[in-house]
């Protein structure tokens, strides 16, 4: 697929895996990633950049060579979906989940594109198994691990937030938690992203004179609700206009500029209230349009593919909801599709882009299986034993 998909698979023509190349191939080099006086990296959230100048470190700077340690993840991947199909139901579920994952074109495609969801959408996977493990088991270690999960998934995304009350309010159910037991969940669920994140502000303050994790928050926010934008409308070229246009021309300094833009769209949705609400949730639904609208024209975003890839999508999707009303009392089920609903709130509302959705994918892919797997028992002779696993 790389070869095919790909006019040129040892090149990025995506403005974003450029960036994230870059400072990783400095980062690899031994500079820094980003130095007073210029903040442009700083709009790239730190992860990723820092997990593929380590790769770089293994495999070379190669772009090809980096696409190959991505594929090469990808059947550990496919036995964590495994796994969670046998938890949920069994073996035979796990066997089909691993094949929906193998063919699912977005799971082939994203780790080609070198963005931070080329490694979340395993990461996602495996949290979900991590989580599970440290309901059933309640180690210190499984929650450890779970708790690194978070710590790397939001430094490489921040939405990946949303893992903090998906698993708390998981561990939490149905169960009389100690004072200790809370105590753990709060220091290693919460503090410990809490800790990295604010470790990384506290670093852009000194270097930077501002306190900031990723200007992609502030600059996106702008450029999802000001007067210009739509629903549609994934970016824009924000025209500076009355008060806002006499502080976006004097300001100098980061600080400056991150006042500007929130103090922008505070006051663009204190003034549009129902306008802004109207963008916002359009844009959540438009995260799980069958045939995303892009703005490029590369590798799978030319429309036989995108329309290709939506088949099986609303396919795995329509069983996927099915999956979800047998299985709706299972805990499991029940934090995964909280997880699905947060993340579609998180990441809808600013910017539509189909991989951000895509790291929950695997949630449905999952419950598609068991639907599959239910047909296929009942599709059997009464007289067979196959399906006693």
């Amino acid at each position: 697929l790389m070869f095919l998909v790909l006019s040129a698979p040892d090149d990025l023509f995506w403005v974003d895996s450029q960036d994230y190349y870059s400072i990783a191939n400095t980062l690899h080099d031994g500079g820094p990633y980003s130095v007073p006086g210029d903040d442009l990296n700083i709009y790239r959230s730190p992860g990723y950049p820092f997990v593929l100048s380590i790769i770089m470190r293994l495999a070379g700077t190669s772009i090809i060579g980096i696409r190959l340690v991505h594929i090469a993840l990808f059947p550990f991947f496919l036995l964590v979906l495994y796994r969670l199909g046998t938890i949920l139901v069994d073996t035979r579920t796990g066997m089909l989940t691993m094949l929906l994952g193998a063919t699912y074109p977005l799971y082939i495609y994203i780790p080609l594109t070198l963005y931070p969801e080329s490694l979340l959408i395993y990461l996602f996977a495996v949290m979900a198994l991590l989580m599970f493990s440290a309901d059933q088991k309640r180690s210190h270690l499984s929650i450890l691990a779970l708790g690194a999960g978070i710590s790397l998934a939001t430094m490489m995304r921040p939405t990946a937030i949303v893992w903090i009350p998906v698993c708390v309010l998981h561990l939490l159910r149905g169960k009389r938690p100690t004072v200790a037991y809370l105590l753990e969940l709060f220091i290693i669920l919460v503090m410990l992203p809490t800790a990295c994140v604010a470790s990384w502000m506290l670093r852009n303050h000194y270097v930077h004179g501002c306190a900031v994790f990723s200007t992609s928050g502030s600059i996106n926010l702008l450029y999802a609700f000001n007067e210009q934008s739509t629903w549609k409308t994934k970016q824009t070229v924000v025209v500076p206009t009355g008060e806002f246009g006499k502080d976006a021309f004097e300001a100098k300094t980061l600080a400056e500029k991150e006042h500007i833009r929130i103090s922008t769209v505070r006051n663009f949705i204190k003034h549009h209230p129902g306008r802004a609400l109207k963008m916002a949730s359009l844009r959540c639904l438009d995260l799980w349009n069958p045939v995303p609208r892009t703005t490029t024209e590369g590798g799978m975003a030319r429309l036989r593919f995108k329309i290709a890839s939506g088949v099986v999508y609303v396919s795995l999707l329509a069983l996927g909801v099915v999956g979800f009303l047998r299985h709706r009392k299972d805990p499991l089920v029940q934090a995964l599709l909280m997880l699905m609903l947060l993340n579609t709130i998180v990441n809808g509302i600013v910017a539509v882009s189909v991989r951000y959705r895509a790291v929950t994918d695997f949630a449905f892919i999952l419950l598609a299986a068991t639907v599959i797997n239910s047909i296929v028992i009942a599709n059997q002779d009464p007289t067979s034993n196959e399906h006693k696993v």
